[in-house]
């Protein structure tokens, strides 16, 4: 039983050594086609490390996701990414956040992005990227609440002369009616029902009055 134990062993080492060599190959294969941007074939080359050889090397699947999102494949890239938030290497880990703190902020997610960042530098305090990053998008996101603070200021001044033209108009309005009905020589009580009538919108009410005072006035008549 230990002789067969032992042939076993022997025999099988040629196979870990082949297979071992053949891991190495891809590796540089798939390493010569991300330096050469030829993205397709590091992703290809990577796949195979992991689907056919079962290779179980954050590394890989690290490099495998920056091909996908270089490749323009940003959802593989995501799914990438965040399988490696739990690697046992905090290098990985970290730029695993850093990757995914860029792509969020690609998309304007900024708060999102800042969290990642900030995740990235717990990960790895010595990640200069993710610091440098980390302050750009908390500076953009300052600007950002700046900018929407000046805009509500601004559409709240902008709604207030709105207002006060209105009332300016209204006051210019009502100040060139009281000129007309002194010119038609109204009393004052009629006056001021036709002005209440005319904030009430009923504007034909001065029209009909027009005509009915081009008649000569009978001053003998109560005026009513």
């Amino acid at each position: 039983m230990k002789t067969i134990l032992i042939l076993l062993i022997v025999n099988l080492s040629p196979y870990f050594e082949n297979n071992i060599s053949k891991i190495n190959e891809f590796k540089k294969k798939a390493e010569k086609n991300f330096n050469e941007k030829k993205y397709n074939l590091a992703i290809d080359n990577y796949k195979y490390l992991i689907d056919s050889m079962n290779l179980n090397d954050d590394n890989v699947m690290l490099n495998l996701s920056h091909s996908y999102l270089l490749n323009g494949d940003t959802v593989n890239a995501i799914n990438g990414y965040n399988s490696l938030i739990n690697s046992k290497e905090n290098k990985v880990k970290s730029i695993a956040y850093q990757q995914l703190g860029v792509i969020s902020n690609k998309y304007q997610k900024l708060k999102e992005s800042s969290e990642l960042f900030k995740n990235s530098i717990k990960s790895n305090p010595e990640n200069i990227d993710s610091k440098f990053n980390y302050e750009l998008v908390m500076k953009k996101i300052k600007e950002k609440e700046e900018n929407q603070k000046e805009q509500q200021n601004q559409k709240e001044q902008q709604n207030k002369n709105q207002e006060n033209q209105q009332q300016q108009n209204q006051k210019e309005q009502q100040s060139s009616i009281e000129k007309k009905l002194k010119e038609i020589n109204i009393s004052k009580e009629k006056a001021e029902m036709i002005l209440e009538a005319l904030k009430n919108n009923e504007v034909q009410y001065l029209q009909q009055l027009k005509r009915k005072t081009s008649k000569k006035v009978d001053k003998s008549k109560p005026d009513w």
